[in-house]
């Protein structure tokens, strides 16, 4: 009998924003990996930034943990209200979170509005992903 593969979580700096706005407005604008000692002492230093452990979901999604000592307040109110997390265009995930993630190159989170689960200590989101549409040749 086959072992499951263990879950891949990868320790990230997010930045919150619509990367097609240059990161106003509303989505995931950018993620960067974090070493365990630089995930340790994030501080969060603008509302858009935050850390987050990232994941796979059995069916696919990209699952965000955020937890609240990594984002501010005003984070939470501006970007987390209750009707849910808002992206506003896609964003493709840079290749080494791909890789790290095992997940194909050119994949992206899907415009929409997401509700997420929020805990003591965090919020949990799962964001849709697919592939990026290719470029045809005029």
């Amino acid at each position: 009998m086959q072992k499951p593969m263990p879950e891949i979580k990868i320790l990230a700096s997010v930045e919150l924003g619509n990367p097609a706005a240059h990161c106003a407005h509303f989505g995931i604008c950018s993620i960067a990996v974090l070493s365990p000692k630089h995930w340790a002492i994030f501080k969060p230093r603008h509302v858009r930034h935050v850390k987050a452990m990232l994941s796979v979901t059995t069916a696919g999604c990209l699952r965000f943990e955020f937890p609240l000592e990594g984002m501010r307040s005003d984070t939470r109110a501006q970007f987390f209200p209750p009707e849910g997390f808002r992206v506003d265009s896609a964003s493709v995930l840079p290749r080494v979170l791909a890789t790290a993630l095992r997940l194909p190159r050119g994949m992206e989170t899907v415009p929409g509005r997401y509700a997420f689960r929020l805990f003591p200590d965090g919020l949990v989101l799962e964001l849709l992903l697919s592939m990026t549409k290719p470029v045809l040749a005029a």
